[in-house]
């Protein structure tokens, strides 16, 4: 008799806790017993909450085994019931923790300007931030570690995330960044025992706390920056690799993507997507994750004193017409502008310093003989200008021969200027930028330039026909050194550093 006694009034206290809900209506006292209780979960039951501490309260105490079987049985019935699955789908490990996604607290006060990411939200990617910015700035003496916790609660033990807090006094943002990526599931953050500065001291900021959710997306297209990489010989750059996921969201895998250069003789790159270039050319790298692939086109370029060289042109495609490949357009064909910039890179300066020399005969008579530096130093950039000048005046002349005499006179200006530099300068108190003692050719437009310019039988027709139409020509040749000078077609005193 005392046993059913007891069993009915296990059941009508059962019943009486569905009709009437928590007897305490206290949500925060619910939420500790929720925590606390060894076998605990929220769920909402036609309108009612119910929790199963309540049924494991001990109210009641079962006059009899069988009774206390039956009242532990509906507990855990019920408990199971409501922890199978969170919000879109997340399956939940923890038994302890609520799956009510729109719990909340303090997230509509005034002091907030906004949250990251919203409570409630269903969509949050792996790489997120907390962050809090507010209407009024903090007091930073009261910012510490505890005043952001994030948990996980799909975690079987309601594991803390652990991370760094930061705050930014120009935007009043405080930002909680965890150590490392979030796992898909349910979180709740709390933020709490904030103060405003002193000068707001009436503005009062209440505890925060709110949930969200972590998905484990799917990876659609991986963009990388810059989108075009362009760079020197020796130099290096750091990439940039974003993933865009189905769920609109993205999030930064530089890390995470596998790196590769296509042509590992150009350029090399680490896993964090550090590049170094190594050699000029043109090649691809590309960014591979979970299937997913993007790849970007890469030009390494070769720079002489300051200039960027043009890249070396395909002979095939460079030799197949007159005028050849000029890539950059500065009227000089790309394998001579090359040329140029190699010929006239360095040189060992010479002098001549007179000897005696004594003949089979005994009889002394005097000459001279170079004496040259140790080390070689680099060419005047006026000798590469003189150079680039004559080269834009050969693309000119070979293209309409018949009109030599008009043309003659582009030919002449580039050969004044060099003329002035080799020989009159000292004139003129300005130096003399090409030593005819160590140079094979005398000149800076001379036969080496002829080979180089006119390297094709095509070009070389061209040419000898400009010649051709120049034969019983009278040309003046009293240039003062002055004019010999102002023949040059660029700044003479800008690369001689003299002042304007």
């Amino acid at each position: 008799m005392n046993k059913y006694k007891s069993l009915s009034s296990a059941v009508l206290f059962l019943t009486l806790t569905l009709m009437t809900g928590c007897s305490s209506g206290d949500e925060d006292a619910t939420s500790d017993s929720v925590h606390n209780t060894a076998v605990s979960s929220q769920a909402s039951v036609s309108g009612f909450n119910l929790t199963d501490s309540m049924v494991n309260s001990q109210t009641l105490a079962p006059e009899s085994e069988s009774a206390d079987k039956v009242a532990s049985s509906q507990a855990v019935s019920t408990a199971a019931s409501v922890n199978n699955t969170t919000p879109l789908g997340v399956e939940s490990t923890d038994k302890g923790a609520s799956n009510d996604l729109s719990k909340s607290k303090g997230t509509d006060q005034d002091v907030i300007v906004s949250l990251v990411p919203t409570p409630e939200q269903e969509n949050v990617p792996k790489s997120t931030m907390i962050e809090a910015t507010f209407s009024v700035p903090l007091d930073v003496s009261a910012i510490q570690e505890h005043n952001v916790k994030l948990t996980y609660l799909s975690s079987k033990t309601n594991e803390h995330i652990t991370g760094t807090i930061s705050y930014s006094e120009t935007e009043k943002k405080l930002t909680f960044r965890p150590n490392d990526l979030l796992e898909p599931g349910l979180y709740e953050v709390e933020i709490k025992s904030l103060k405003a500065e002193k000068a707001y001291k009436d503005v009062k900021i209440d505890e925060i706390k709110y949930r969200f959710i972590v998905v484990k997306e799917i990876l659609k297209r991986i963009v990388v920056t810059p989108e075009i990489i362009d760079i020197q010989e020796g130099e290096s750059i750091q990439l940039k690799a974003e993933g865009l996921y189905d769920n609109n969201t993205s999030e930064n895998i530089t890390d995470t993507v596998e790196w590769q250069v296509t042509n590992t003789q150009m350029a090399t790159i680490d896993a964090d997507g550090s590049l170094s270039a190594l050699q000029e050319g043109i090649t691809t790298v590309v960014a591979t994750l979970q299937g997913v692939e993007a790849s970007i086109g890469l030009t390494v370029y070769k720079e002489m004193h300051g200039h960027r060289l043009p890249p070396e042109p395909d002979p095939a495609v460079n030799n197949a017409t007159l005028l050849g490949v000029d890539s950059n357009s500065n009227g000089v064909r790309d394998d001579v502008e090359r040329w140029i910039y190699t010929r006239y890179d360095t040189y060992v300066p010479c002098t001549e310093k007179e000897i005696n020399v004594t003949l089979p005969n005994g009889k002394v008579i005097k000459a001279y003989e170079d004496v040259c530096e140790d080390e070689a130093i680099p060419y005047h950039q006026i000798v590469r200008e003189i150079a680039m000048q004559g080269a834009r005046a050969a693309q000119i002349i070979i293209q309409e021969p018949e009109k030599a005499r008009e043309t003659t006179k582009l030919m002449e200006a580039g050969v004044n200027c060099s003329s002035y530099f080799q020989t009159w300068a000292q004139h003129r108190n300005e130096p003399i930028l090409f030593n005819k003692q160590v140079e094979n050719d005398y000149s800076i437009i001379g036969k080496q330039f002829d080979e180089v310019q006119f390297n094709t039988a095509m070009r070389a027709r061209a040419y000898g026909k400009y010649n051709f139409y120049l034969s019983g020509g009278v040309y003046s040749a009293n240039e003062t050194p002055l004019e010999l000078r102002q023949a040059c077609d660029f700044d003479v005193d800008a690369l001689l550093g003299k002042e304007q």
